[in-house]
């Protein structure tokens, strides 16, 4: 069984839409043993990576509070760190629409959404694709 993780939502983004879009992908799989998806937070996603999922679902925007507080973030550089050695390490990450959105253009983070190096197992073999600048996206 494959680990995925998603961390879904954001002030834009409702949690629960968001949530049953990567469900309508991923629960027929999960009904047949294939992947275990566990959903968490960004204040989360330290820990996650350190028990190493297969895959991980970024579908949230850094800043946390756009309107009222447009330079708060949820990504500190530590956290990028984390992500750049996951990705190095042969971690599967997929940024999902606005898990491109709002980070630094020059941080470790945008680096390792530069690296292209998405799961080969179903469903997400028939359902990625990526782009030219080696960003992947959920579709059909």
């Amino acid at each position: 069984m494959k680990n995925v993780v998603a961390i879904v939502g954001d002030y834009y983004h409702d949690y629960e839409l968001a949530k049953q879009s990567l469900d309508q992908i991923l629960m027929p799989y999960a009904d047949e043993g294939i992947v275990k998806v566990s959903y968490v937070s960004v204040e989360q996603i330290s820990a996650e990576l350190e028990k190493q999922p297969d895959v991980v679902i970024l579908f949230a925007e850094d800043r946390t509070d756009p309107q009222n507080q447009p330079e708060a973030r949820w990504m500190t550089s530590v956290v990028s760190q984390q992500i750049e050695f996951f990705v190095n390490q042969g971690g599967s990450w997929i940024a999902w629409h606005s898990g491109l959105a709002s980070y630094p253009e020059e941080s470790e983070y945008e680096d390792a959404s530069r690296v292209l190096s998405l799961p080969s197992f179903p469903p997400f073999r028939s359902h990625l694709y990526a782009d030219r600048r080696n960003k992947a996206w959920i579709g059909g």
